[in-house]
């Protein structure tokens, strides 16, 4: 692409080339003007490819947000979500039909397992809420800075939950660690 009497010269020259397959690419630009890039134009393209950038991630992030919205809003199954107090916030389409109420109405402030019939109530209650919702009593988390002369920055995250075991602290910061027991076993 050429950009004649652009403001970082009188002729520029673009080439922008994807590369690898995640979507990741590079932008080269080129004058015949003595001494380009200066500082300043230097400063004017890179803040151009970070906004390209930005504005690229912004629309493949709202791309895959129409894309999962059209794929639950299609489903045949019932698809919902609820507030951890379990009101319930959202149900598809399909959801609504399927428990007799008209799709196009807003949700009613329901609680999830009013969703559920009547005799598969008690089981919900009593063994899947409380594996969905360990520990709903409440919890405190905060997060403190603290600053480190000459030029560092202290990060400390406490909260008030049951914690690790020593075995797990030792390894918490290596790749793919995990407190949580894999479902096979």
């Amino acid at each position: 692409m050429t950009i004649e009497n652009s403001p970082l010269g009188n002729m520029l020259r673009l080439a922008i080339a994807p590369i690898g397959p995640n979507g990741t690419g590079v932008i080269v630009a080129s004058a015949r003007a003595s001494g380009f890039p200066s500082e300043a134009q230097r400063l004017l393209l890179a803040t151009a490819a970070n906004e390209t950038t930005l504005g690229l991630q912004r629309w493949r992030g709202e791309t895959e947000m129409r894309r999962f919205v059209a794929l639950v809003e299609s489903s045949s199954d019932f698809v919902g979500y609820a507030d951890l107090d379990g009101t319930t916030r959202y149900v598809n389409p399909a959801g609504m039909r399927l428990v007799g109420l008209d799709e196009y109405e807003r949700v009613p402030p329901l609680h999830i397992m009013e969703f559920l019939v009547p005799e598969d109530r008690p089981r919900a209650c009593n063994e899947a809420w409380p594996e969905a919702m360990p520990g709903m009593d409440r919890r405190e988390l905060r997060l403190t800075t603290t600053l480190r002369p000459p030029d560092l920055v202290e990060f400390a995250v406490a909260d008030s939950g049951p914690g690790v075991d020593a075995e797990a602290a030792d390894r918490i910061f290596e790749p793919f660690v995990t407190t949580k027991r894999a479902a096979w076993e």
